[in-house]
């Protein structure tokens, strides 16, 4: 994939070591990588860099959780469409069922393995870049 067509994707989680392990998993399968520690610092990077094509996101954070900031990224036009993961060490059926009803594609339990989230990943980004968040 050449750096024009590689896929942006940010990733959200408070604990450092999943981010990076996340960030280095997806740069070696060729995506480009933007990691946020903090929901408030995410929805900042959303709404004033260039798009992204996928955001993986933990639920608990301490800042805000992950329903809250589904809540926002639904209510917005400029990223109403663009798929989410959540990435969760609760393995609940319930915490599954209301990821995707408030708006999530898929959601991963911690730990994972790297064929399981470079798999995933690639079921959600499409091949085309409309779903892309500008």
């Amino acid at each position: 994939m050449s750096e024009k067509e590689k896929k942006r994707i940010i990733v959200i989680d408070d604990d450092e070591d999943i981010t990076k392990l996340i960030s280095l998993i997806l740069e070696n399968a060729g995506y480009e990588v933007e990691t946020s520690l903090s929901a408030h610092e995410a929805l900042n990077k959303i709404f004033t860099t260039p798009s992204f094509n996928l955001i993986i996101l933990d639920i608990a954070m301490p800042d805000m959780d992950g329903w809250e900031f589904l809540d926002i990224i639904r209510s917005r036009d400029e990223t109403n469409k663009v798929p989410v993961m959540i990435i969760s060490a609760r393995t609940g059926i319930r915490s599954k069922a209301l990821a995707i009803q408030r708006g999530a594609q898929d959601f991963i339990t911690k730990p994972f393995t790297r064929m399981e989230l470079i798999t995933r990943v690639e079921n959600l980004i499409p091949n085309n870049l409309s779903n892309k968040l500008n």
